[in-house]
């Protein structure tokens, strides 16, 4: 039986986890279930740093910090950059914390778990399907 892909979970569909019972957040408990979700540094940061009630860190921290933990590498960065120039030469401008959650995803060989449409903007990303 061929392995099934992974899936970076983008700090979005963490976020209606956490705070609603939806489709996304549904669908995210499958890939938990059957060990398909993983992390990166800059998902985890962008969850810690926005909590709003303190109740919600461990919470957090104790379900983030038990998926794989993709690293970010040398080549991550430099697909990040090359990926935002490539982009802005278009007129497209998108936060660099995604291009690089993109690049670690690419990377990794992953799909990413996202609802923010500027996603779609990058090349040869594999965009796993909304609920």
């Amino acid at each position: 039986m061929a392995a099934k892909k992974k899936v970076l979970v983008d700090t979005c569909v963490w976020i209606e986890y956490f705070r609603t019972t939806s489709p996304i957040s549904e669908g995210l408990k499958k890939l938990i279930r059957n060990e398909l979700a993983v992390t990166t540094g800059v998902v985890v940061l962008e969850l810690l740093q926005g909590i709003k009630r303190p109740v919600d860190k461990e919470l957090i921290k104790e379900t983030i910090l038990a998926l794989p933990l993709l690293e970010v590498t040398l080549e991550c960065w430099v697909l990040a950059g090359e990926t935002g120039h490539v982009l802005r030469k278009k007129g497209i401008t998108l936060p660099a914390t995604d291009l690089l959650l993109a690049a670690v995803a690419k990377k990794n060989y992953c799909s990413i778990f996202t609802t923010d449409a500027h996603f779609k903007a990058i090349p040869d990303l594999d965009l796993y399907p909304l609920p």
